[in-house]
């Protein structure tokens, strides 16, 4: 197993190190999170950069993954690392993608290290005898192991010579060869009858390691009609979803111009482009339509999460794409109420501009009580503009007067008083909204 992950390698301490030299002193004059990294104030650098990579910038994206995965000035989290590289790799920087290849491959051992292994185990040379390193042990490995090894190497003639002898093999060697990013030995495991479903250590499958940024070859290898003529339903519909979350839109491409087979099951791709991917629609435009509607467990499709982020590109071209803006989740809500619970004023003028009166929820909650809720007047003014009742209240009686006065929201408390919000209104509990009000202020 490779030693990548929280090992402080010298070459990544020294790169964030090296801000310190009289160069990077001068430059930092014009930033202000280079000075906390001169000054190796990396906690306040953690939070300044932590900003930047939350609104895209990729070199802050790289910068805080390397502070999550050397643990300076934060806590060390390999997870907030990979996610930080993954997201600066699927904007194009190759830093991150070679990174994050080293954290998340695990490269078999080398010949020297299996003899070394075999030898302490007590059968062969044994490493403290003093035999020259490259001598192998009395006992040979396991025939897996060298063909693992020769398929993580990309010695794809290898490859084929050991599969001819075991050809019942070939989804071990594909297995090591799509983990490792080998595309030689993956072509030679598929030539001997290995599919792209085979698994990788019970996790992902070979499929859904290839739609990584930096892998065409590997996917190349993995989409031809060989490949991919035993490829499951599920494992299709997986290695669209991993695509989708890297925000890779050339592995996009590829798959859907494969034409996978997937009946029987769905992906969640379209939604997990419009949450992860800073420029959704260009992503949205290479999958399939069918699959814009696709909801995820909570009933919620594309468009209901593109509202309630506050992508206004990505529900713009759903929109256009004809996604339907009423489509409720299970409990009824819509694409409205999640762009006013989100307070996203932008995002709720498309979705009226499509579908004037969004309606309530079945347990009678209104966008308008939603956007009291979260404070967001601009959103009230446009709902109170198509004619919802400032009135209206939902099961157990509340009004969107109500919900404001819960979460303490002064401007729109004015706000729907001043569009003739009764404050003497009473929900099933017998309380008026200043009855809430005076409850909320005592300690």
């Amino acid at each position: 197993m490779a030693q990548h992950s929280w090992t402080f390698s010298l070459t990544a301490i020294v790169a964030l190190l090296a801000f310190a030299s009289p160069h990077a002193v001068a430059a930092a004059k014009t930033d202000p999170t280079k000075v906390l990294l001169v000054k190796r104030q990396y906690g306040k650098a953690a939070k300044a950069l932590a900003d930047a990579a939350q609104a895209g910038d990729v070199k802050a994206q790289f910068q805080l993954a390397g502070l999550y995965r050397l643990g300076l000035g934060v806590d060390p989290d390999r997870a907030k690392a990979i996610f930080w590289y993954r997201k600066a790799a699927a904007q194009g920087d190759a830093k991150s993608a070679r990174v994050l290849e080293r954290m998340t491959v695990a490269v078999p051992p080398t010949e020297k290290k299996l003899a070394l292994r075999n030898g302490e185990s007590g059968s062969g040379t044994s490493a403290t005898t003093g035999a020259a390193p490259t001598q192998l042990p009395g006992r040979s490995a396991p025939a897996q192991d060298w063909l693992s090894l020769a398929a993580a190497r990309d010695l794809a003639p290898a490859v084929a010579a050991l599969l001819q002898a075991a050809p019942d093999k070939a989804s071990l060697a594909l297995s090591a060869a799509a983990e490792a990013n080998r595309p030689a030995s993956a072509a030679a495991a598929v030539a001997a009858g290995a599919d792209s479903s085979v698994t990788v250590k019970g996790r992902e499958t070979a499929l859904s390691l290839a739609v990584r940024p930096g892998r065409e070859q590997l996917l190349a290898s993995l989409l031809s009609p060989a490949a991919t003529a035993k490829l499951t339903p599920v494992a299709a519909a997986d290695a669209f979803d991993a695509a989708a979350r890297v925000c890779n839109a050339t592995a996009l491409q590829a798959l859907a111009a494969a034409h996978l087979r997937m009946e029987g099951t769905s992906t969640q791709a379209a939604i997990d482009v419009v949450k992860n991917c800073t420029a959704p629609e260009t992503l949205l435009a290479l999958l399939d339509p069918a699959l814009l509607a696709v909801t995820d467990p909570e009933g919620r499709n594309s468009l209901w999460h593109a509202a309630r982020s506050g992508s206004e590109s990505a529900l713009a071209w759903l929109l256009a794409a004809r996604v339907d803006p009423l489509s409720p989740d299970p409990a009824g809500f819509t694409s409205a109420h999640a762009a006013a619970l989100g307070a996203n004023a932008g995002s709720l003028a498309l979705i009226l501009k499509a579908a004037p009166q969004p309606g309530p929820s079945k347990d009678g909650v209104t966008p308008l009580m939603l956007a009291a809720a979260s404070g967001c007047t601009d959103c009230l003014a446009q709902l109170l503009a198509t004619g919802e009742d400032v009135n209206a209240k939902d099961e157990a009686g509340n009004t969107a007067l109500m919900y404001a006065v819960r979460t303490r929201q002064t401007e729109a408390i004015r706000a729907l008083l001043k569009a003739g919000a009764n404050d003497g209104s009473r929900n099933e509990n017998g309380d008026t909204p200043a009855k809430l009000f005076a409850r909320l202020r005592k300690p």
